[in-house]
């Protein structure tokens, strides 16, 4: 209390000071607790009335644009960091398939580089058999040169000294067919084996494919014979393998006897075709191997007619 105030007066002063700070109080704890939003809005009611409150309200949102500004930084930061890394992912993926078709296009490459090693192997180990051609008793072998011995031929038929002018390049008939090897193969003796000088178990007259595979199909494989053809001046060898019967032509030329087509081997004589066909596959890359001959069936031979006179029969020319 003052001097010169009742006394009186002073529980008046003390009672409005106590409202005072009761009020105050009261503001300070609902400011405390109002939400940041709020506590804005309320800030420039509060503190319109002075230049200090608009200073403060000026920092504070200079410092909330700030932090907003420094969020929305880090946000597109962060996003092109994560762009960057999915960027890159897609990469590694796409080198690793690039790198895994190289090594496929390699590894093609490679098989095809081997296989054409393999296929210029077996023609060159084809060429050095055929320049080697077996002899037959007569010493009539023939001896290939770096180029296969394949007999001159005017057609498929073939071309022959002995068939004459008038002889056409195909047969035409049966008559035909036993004429010429009447002519020409006889003589030669043909269907003989050289060993007996008995027809060889495996020859057999003019029959079809039908006839054939008559004979071979109950016969194991590896089984075959050779028949005089009805299509070509020459003859066809009829093969059993594991799956079906197999037939090829065989030219008989001046020079000796081969299989129809280029790069066969030229022999001297049936027999020695046979013989090597015993060791050496009928085609390339198969196992067709000439193992079982098969003969005749029947008591009167299929060959009956064919020769002029009948030479001896060896005792395997029945089955």
């Amino acid at each position: 209390m003052t001097m010169g105030e009742s006394p009186s007066a002073t529980p008046k002063l003390i009672l409005q000071n106590h409202c005072d700070d009761t009020r105050s109080t009261a503001s300070l704890s609902t400011t405390k607790s109002m939400p940041f939003a709020e506590l804005l809005r309320s800030k420039p009611a509060a503190a319109s009335g002075t230049g200090e409150g608009k200073d403060d309200m000026q920092n504070l949102e200079q410092r909330l644009s700030k932090q907003i500004y420094l969020s929305l930084k880090l946000e597109r930061d962060r996003t092109k960091e994560k762009a960057a890394e999915e960027h890159k992912t897609i990469e590694d993926a796409w080198r690793q398939q690039e790198k895994m078709s190289k090594l496929v296009e390699e590894e093609r490459r490679s098989l095809a580089k081997s296989a054409r090693e393999i296929w210029s192997n077996s023609l060159s180990r084809l060429q050095t058999q055929s320049q080697t051609v077996s002899a037959s008793g007569r010493g009539e072998g023939v001896v290939g040169s770096a180029t296969l011995p394949i007999p001159h031929r005017s057609s498929r038929g073939g071309n022959y000294k002995n068939l004459g002018k008038d002889r056409p390049e195909m047969p035409s008939n049966r008559e035909a067919i036993v004429k010429w090897f009447q002519e020409v193969e006889e003589p030669r003796s043909a269907a003989l084996d050289p060993t007996t000088g008995c027809i060889a178990t495996w020859f057999h007259g003019i029959i079809d494919r039908d006839a054939t595979e008559a004979l071979l199909q109950d016969k194991p494989s590896g089984s075959y014979l050779i028949r005089v053809s009805d299509k070509i001046w020459g003859y066809a060898i009829s093969f059993k393998s594991k799956t079906r019967c197999k037939h090829f032509l065989i030219d008989a030329g001046d020079n000796g006897y081969q299989f129809f087509g280029l790069y066969h081997v030229l022999h001297a004589s049936l027999v020695d075709l046979v013989k090597y066909h015993e060791v050496n596959p009928l085609c390339v890359n198969s196992q067709d191997f000439l193992k079982h001959p098969v003969g005749q069936l029947r008591d009167v031979p299929d060959y009956d007619g064919l020769f002029k006179a009948i030479p001896d029969l060896s005792e395997d020319s029945y089955l």
